[in-house]
């Protein structure tokens, strides 16, 4: 497991989490939901419950195990995330 408290290893972690967002991102409802892979077209390329909540996952792990959260010295990175 790599840990966001690691600089270079905290580095990957928000670039895997913004090509994510970035590829796999379509808009539903209020929101956004992740597809299973670029290119899908099974369903229309509807995300899916299971990718869209792996990414919540990361994301929700990442920011607790940040220093000091959102007021902390990382507050930039996450701002970057929530968007």
């Amino acid at each position: 497991m790599i840990s966001p408290k690691d600089p270079v290893e905290r580095d990957m972690i928000l670039f895997l989490i913004e090509n994510i967002q970035k590829k796999l991102s379509i808009p539903i409802n209020t929101g956004y939901g992740i597809k299973r892979y670029e290119n899908d077209t099974y369903i229309d390329g509807n995300p899916w419950v299971v990718t869209t909540l792996w990414l919540s996952e990361v994301m929700f792990a990442f920011v607790l195990d940040l220093p000091n959260g959102k007021e902390g010295p990382y507050a930039e990175e996450v701002k970057k995330i929530d968007r």
